[in-house]
């Protein structure tokens, strides 16, 4: 009988020190004030006005492996940035690293692809070196944008001659391009095809000019109150990454042909 008592005392125990665990593990998984998402209007990844992309794909995944809370809203390319280094948003997506960047943010990486340079009919811009000799012709790019720390350096030398013109966004970006007031644009895959339509292209050309190939993915901040979170939503990235999952939403947005360039 004693030892009957004992071990129904040992079970009482057992489990009310394991629903404590579980509802401590619980409540670190999901924290009591929203998660926040930001989202940069950005090509096939993220359009700001039908609130639909591969990045809104990804956070949809997340949610459904998470059961967190969520709040999402979108941000200027450099405003999301200004928020994460703040911790005022927790998440980003479609994130490129940098030097800078890695002092704000911890990174997950889900996709590589090659930055591209697209250019008018006639403008000799094939390579990077051909576009810098020829001091008249402008590059169009978005404000806060990163190609990464190669090219990111190559415009930054092009800033300080007056060759590069910012916008607040994509689409001004490629109205000024369709009238000419810039020459070249860089550009990630899948972007131009939510500006140009295909009876365009014929009008442009496009090429690579040093074909580097940039990770990007979710970056979480580390000022974020929820930064201890970071490893399990690495963990959930990384799993559908290996699982398909990514590369099965990208194929949602982007060509074969520029699966090839895109891969998860």
């Amino acid at each position: 009988m004693a030892c009957q008592s004992y071990f129904r005392l040992f079970l009482a125990y057992f489990f009310l020190f394991a629903g404590n665990a579980i509802a401590d593990e619980t409540t670190l998984s999901c924290p009591k004030k929203p998660i926040k998402i930001g989202y940069s209007d950005f090509g096939v990844f993220y359009n700001e006005k039908l609130k639909t992309g591969l990045d809104k794909d990804i956070v949809k995944k997340i949610i459904e492996k998470t059961n967190c809370r969520f709040e999402e809203k979108s941000y200027s390319h450099s405003s999301l940035w200004a928020q994460l280094k703040t911790g005022k948003v927790d998440i980003s997506l479609s994130s490129v690293n940098t030097k800078e960047r890695s002092k704000i943010a911890k990174f997950s990486y889900y996709g590589i692809a090659k930055t591209s340079v697209l250019f008018h009919a006639g403008v000799r811009a094939a390579t990077l070196v051909e576009f810098t000799k020829n001091t008249r012709q402008k590059m169009g790019s978005v404000a806060g944008t990163s190609y990464g720390p190669a090219l990111d350096l190559e415009v930054k030398n092009l800033k300080k001659t007056g060759r590069v013109v910012e916008f607040a966004t994509e689409e001004k970006m490629f109205q000024a391009f369709r009238k000419k007031k810039v020459d070249v644009l860089l550009l990630f895959i899948g972007v131009k095809e939510r500006y140009l339509a295909p009876a365009d292209y014929a009008t442009y050309s496009q090429t690579e000019w040093i074909g580097e190939i940039e990770p990007h993915g979710l970056a979480f901040s580390n000022k974020s109150s929820h930064s201890e979170l970071f490893p399990w939503f690495d963990q959930i990235i990384q799993d559908m990454v290996k699982s398909g999952e990514i590369k099965t939403l990208a194929a949602k947005y982007l060509t074969p042909e520029e699966l090839l360039l895109y891969r998860p």
